[in-house]
């Protein structure tokens, strides 16, 4: 039995109709990886994952964005802050965190990783990202500039045990996110961006889109496809 949905559910904004392409599956089953390259020279099933320093032909000089694992604790698989060591900055964050024998989704601002396991001691996977506000871009040429888009959520209003894995071929501005967010039944506050442009990737049995096939840092990808 397949572990995941993959959907491509048809989104209104204003007079303008479209599909973005979704893999819904269990937060249990999303894992942040290391790959510093394309997508499209990996194996795996997912999207691409958070900002990096570097150029997009060859591999990222360091990440941007926290990338953390709990199994890759120990193997310099980790990326540990949002910006860089020295100069940290507090961004929204994507966090898979367990009690018992479930795992749960949460998002909060961070600089770092000691700061999500402070408030989630039983972490197992951190995403660093952007929010939706504006206020979280920094200008308005980022925030309401259109291009492809990476993003991701969890069923905050239902179990919050589901993550959603979503891209945008689309070219459309950050306020359009929350847009296609609330039409498929997610709330924006749940939510991360994550890099977009040229560097939005996704990778499932059936669909490819590989943007501009750069060299990425980190994916958010599939454990396993089938149970």
């Amino acid at each position: 039995m397949a572990l995941y949905t993959f959907k491509e559910p048809t989104v209104n904004l204003g007079s303008a109709q479209f599909k973005v392409k979704v893999i819904e599956t269990p937060l249990n089953n999303i894992k942040s990886e290391k790959i510093n390259k394309p997508i499209s020279s990996t194996s795996y099933s997912g999207i691409n994952g958070g900002f990096f320093d570097g150029d997009y032909n060859s591999p990222p000089d360091r990440p941007d964005s926290i990338s953390w694992s709990y199994n890759d604790q120990g193997t310099g698989k980790n990326y540990d802050y949002n910006g860089s060591p020295s100069n940290q900055v507090s961004r929204k964050t994507f966090v898979v965190y367990q009690e018992g024998n479930f795992y749960f989704g949460a998002t909060m601002y961070a600089r770092n990783i000691s700061q999500v396991k402070s408030k989630y001691p039983q972490v197992r996977e951190v995403i660093g990202g952007i929010g939706l506000n504006k206020s979280d871009w920094g200008s308005d040429t980022a925030y309401y500039g259109p291009t492809a888009r990476t993003f991701m959520a969890y069923d905050g209003g239902g179990s919050k045990r589901f993550g959603y894995l979503i891209i945008c071929p689309t070219r459309i501005n950050v306020p359009a996110i929350s847009s296609i967010l609330l039409q498929l039944g997610l709330d924006p506050d749940d939510a991360v961006v994550l890099d977009g442009s040229g560097s939005t990737s996704m990778s499932i049995p059936g669909y490819k889109y590989n943007g501009e096939n750069r060299y990425i840092s980190n994916m958010v990808r599939l454990r396993h496809l089938e149970r």
